[in-house]
């Protein structure tokens, strides 16, 4: 769990310059989520049985919370940043899997077709045995702390001439 974040009047100027940037590029990202956000009329039940399928594929990413339903139909409006940061997490995991065919594509999305087409590549991908273990082991791989690499260096017995020979081949 990441320690409290200490008032701004506590921090050095330092801190308060690295947390700026931080703020500055999370609203960046958010920004650019937002663009990427496609417009378009949704229905509330479409909506939802996109949300169900990316619940159950979340706590394969680790994520503990599930996304929140959605209340109301979405009419001839986007959709939200912050559920369609979730679909290009899975998006983006499925292409790196190699399973391009089964990675969700909202970029297109105007009507409940396209979601629909989206939960289901979800669903997929949620039992998929390359896409579970390529997570597995992508998660693994960044929770492991980086070792430093234990080289053994031979001590070779070289005389000066045979070292100066050597040399000489590299000019």
């Amino acid at each position: 769990m990441a320690a409290p974040v200490p008032p701004m009047s506590e921090m050095s100027s330092e801190e308060q310059a690295v947390l700026s940037r931080a703020e500055d590029a999370d609203m960046a990202r958010d920004q650019a989520f937002q663009e990427m956000s496609p417009v378009g009329s949704f229905s509330l039940e479409s909506l939802n049985i996109l949300v169900d399928s990316l619940n159950n594929v979340l706590p394969i990413f680790e994520v503990d919370e599930p996304y929140p339903t959605f209340e109301a139909e979405i009419e001839d409006g986007p959709l939200p940043a912050e559920f369609v940061a979730a679909i290009e997490m899975i998006r983006a995991a499925a292409m790196d899997a190699g399973l391009e065919r089964l990675a969700p594509d909202l970029s297109e999305a105007s009507d409940d077709t396209a979601l629909e087409d989206a939960a289901a590549k979800i669903d997929t991908l949620a039992e998929n045995q390359t896409f579970r273990t390529f997570l597995r082991t992508a998660i693994s791989d960044m929770e492991e702390p980086m070792a430093e690499e234990e080289v053994a260096v031979e001590e070779a017995e070289v005389s000066d001439e045979e070292a100066d020979a050597l040399f000489a081949e590299r000019l």
